[in-house]
């Protein structure tokens, strides 16, 4: 079995879709590869999910994940690369997908 995973933004936006208001940029996914792993993926095995934001300001962004998807401890992101990778091990009779949000924070704070 393989799953389905989804990135959204902070706003709950997928990606490329709509403005904010915020400083930062919508977050995107970079990556163009299909966001697919099979069932029995290795713990630390890449998502092919690349959160990517900007600031107009060129201040430096980080990225994190939704407090939710922290508690589901399925999936992580690189801080630094926006990189998402799995931590958890995936079960098609529990969900045969995911979603994730991706929260790009710049370095004078604003999302």
């Amino acid at each position: 079995e393989s799953f389905d995973i989804t990135v959204t933004d902070a706003d709950g936006s997928t990606p490329g879709g709509g403005d904010t208001d915020n400083d930062v940029g919508p977050v995107t996914d970079s990556n163009a590869a299909d966001n697919t792993l099979s069932e029995n993926a290795e713990i630390g095995s890449v998502v092919n999910i690349t959160g990517l934001a900007t600031d107009p300001d060129g201040d430096e962004v980080s990225y994190k994940l939704s407090d939710a998807d922290i508690a589901k401890g399925l999936f992580a992101i690189d801080a630094t690369t926006g990189v998402v990778t799995l931590i958890g091990n995936l079960d098609h009779e529990v969900a045969d997908s995911h979603s994730i949000t991706i929260i790009a924070t710049s370095t004078d704070g604003s999302t």
